[in-house]
């Protein structure tokens, strides 16, 4: 037996009787061990990964992770001491949003790919969705090349159409807050899922997104008791409210940010709106957006 087995040995022991001293088992309930792995396995670890930074075998993690009613407190210690947020692998959900919405904007899937420092072969298993997690420094990487082109058009028109055609949402489908939640899906509208985003999706010409076609349709659905006049109305109503508030919106963030020194995603907050749907409302109103050369151009006059 080498002489740091023997340390690691005595060690044990040590622990063990002062656990026996203090009144305390050296077995504990092996739920929220587990509940932590998985805590893990989502952020980006692999089951190796932990077992390697825990120094916990591998084999004990799995039976864990399979029920295993009781764990040893001295591994339970190691295993809770892993950092979720420390993997060196993140999931890929993120990362494939980055590229399929800088490919809505106009740059091609290989651009991004040079740009990372990413074989065309790799970007396109991720696009593929066959990895299962992808290395944390390329994904910061995919990251970093989103931020500083995400809001400027790219030069590749087919890149365009090929991702239209695909259905892949743009950079204005998304939130820095939303793109890498797994549970989040594109808001175009700022109000996608209801019958406000269907009737904004019609009214601003904007492709329309299945969220918006069922919640139309539940719409149409819980107003088919109505007679021919009342049904007209509640239409024209629903109609009106989208219309003008894309407007209001873009009045009150203008507000908000020339006043309180608000950017754009924290005066959407205020207004209880995404920031993709305060980026439409600049867009489609331009003389209350404070970032344009139009509404420089009226405060300067």
């Amino acid at each position: 037996m080498t002489t740091s087995q023997n340390l690691a040995d005595r060690r044990s022991y040590r622990r063990k009787a002062l656990r026996k001293q203090q009144g305390l088992c050296g077995l504990i309930d092996a739920a929220q061990v587990a509940a932590h792995i998985q805590l893990c396995i989502d952020a980006g670890w692999t089951r190796l990964g932990i077992a390697e930074a825990s120094q916990v075998s591998d084999r004990s993690i799995r039976y864990i992770l399979a029920g295993q009613p009781t764990v040893q407190r001295d591994n339970a210690r190691r295993i809770l001491a892993v950092n979720p947020e420390a993997s060196p692998f993140v999931p890929p959900i993120g990362t494939i949003r980055r590229i399929k919405a800088l490919a809505r904007a106009g740059y091609t899937i290989r651009w991004t790919a040079d740009r990372a420092g990413c074989s065309n072969r790799h970007i396109y298993e991720i696009l593929n969705g066959t990895v299962e997690a992808v290395d944390r420094i390329l994904a910061e990487r995919f990251a970093d090349i989103y931020r500083r082109h995400e809001g400027t058009p790219g030069p590749s028109n087919p890149a365009r159409i090929a991702a239209r055609t695909k259905d892949w949402a743009g950079p204005d489908g998304w939130d820095s807050d939303t793109i890498d939640d797994p549970e989040a899906a594109p808001d175009w509208t700022g109000f996608c899922g209801t019958d406000r985003g269907w009737w904004t999706h019609r009214l601003q010409q904007i492709a329309m997104c299945p969220r918006c076609e069922d919640a139309h349709t539940a719409w149409l659905q819980d107003h088919k008791h109505l007679s021919g006049a009342d049904r007209w109305k509640a239409v024209a109503a629903a109609r009106a409210v989208a219309s003008n508030r894309r407007a209001a919106i873009a009045e009150d963030a203008n507000e908000l940010m020339r006043t309180s020194g608000l950017d754009r995603a924290t005066a959407a907050i205020r207004l209880g709106v995404s920031k993709a749907y305060i980026d439409h409302a600049f867009r489609d109103h331009p003389q209350y957006a404070l970032d344009t050369p139009l509404y420089a151009q009226k405060g300067a006059a």
